[in-house]
């Protein structure tokens, strides 16, 4: 007999507390949707490199956490660029931000979310299946 199946929010939490979707998420949110305003100025496959690049920066953040001085390494190698930055602001799009987040918290989550959220886990298994039947042909 199979257990419960999980709640929508279950699985969010399953599926993007892995390593790999924080990155890309880290990387959406913090470099992708702030550049989408330049991006007719470079071109798709440039707009591409950077993506992945800001992935695989965002993935060894999210690596480096596993260890509190391997993340002081990464954060203090920054230092030199951003001593002159404005510290962060409580603006109306970081209220935004938080009021959304709290709503997904709280189990409400957008039908596009979920439809997202179902796409990245089915391509998930199927990728957990191909590695599997690779690993079974050896």
């Amino acid at each position: 007999m199979k257990g419960k199946e999980p709640t929508i929010l279950e699985l969010a939490n399953r599926v993007v507390h892995s390593d790999d979707y924080k990155a890309k998420a880290i990387a959406y949110f913090i470099f992708r949707e702030l550049i989408e305003d330049v991006h007719d100025r470079i071109s798709d496959d440039e707009m591409a490199e950077l993506n992945r690049r800001a992935v695989d920066r965002a993935y060894a953040l999210v690596k480096s956490m596993k260890s509190k001085n391997l993340t002081t390494g990464i954060l203090l190698n920054c230092a030199y660029g951003i001593r002159e930055w404005d510290n962060p602001r409580d603006t109306e799009e970081y209220r935004a931000i938080i009021a959304r987040a709290n709503t997904i918290a709280d189990g409400d989550i957008p039908s596009h979310l979920v439809s997202c959220l179902r796409s990245y886990v089915q391509r998930q298994l199927e990728n957990e299946e191909a590695l599997s039947s690779n690993q079974q042909e050896f």
